[in-house]
């Protein structure tokens, strides 16, 4: 974990200044870190392609019908999620262009606008209608 020239880190700061939002996404990245094998279900893999940004894969999913541009994980996110959440823009751009319900909450009552907001991923933000 990176500190500080007082050898602070990010985690020490925000307990210190009572950042709950902080510590909480902080001890999501550290969880994420020690436990990768929870990252993706190879189950779904539309939502692998749109995670790792593989448009190519996924057009090809898609289009010929081996799964649909809303599939649903076993959380209840769909490939958009994925791509807004990693910040794979024009993966993102191409499912909206081909139909994606931006509408579908997954099981964390999440749209992909709210996952691309918690990420702070500004460019899937604008597709998908701004900060409102």
């Amino acid at each position: 974990m990176p500190r500080n020239d007082q050898g602070d880190t990010p985690k020490n700061l925000s307990q210190q200044f009572y950042k709950k939002d902080c510590i909480d996404y902080l001890n999501a990245v550290e969880y994420d870190l020690l436990h990768p094998e929870d990252e993706e279900n190879l189950a779904f893999p539309a939502h692998v392609a749109a995670y790792n940004g593989d448009l190519a894969q996924l057009k090809m999913l898609i289009e010929t019908g081996v799964v649909s541009v809303n599939e649903r994980d076993d959380k209840g996110s769909t490939p958009a999620h994925k791509a807004a959440g990693n910040g794979h823009v024009q993966v993102l751009q191409w499912l909206v262009e081909n139909g994606t319900n931006l509408r579908i909450v997954n099981s964390a009552g999440e749209t992909p606008k709210d996952v691309a907001r918690r990420f702070g991923r500004l460019g899937c933000i604008a597709i998908l209608g701004g900060d409102s």
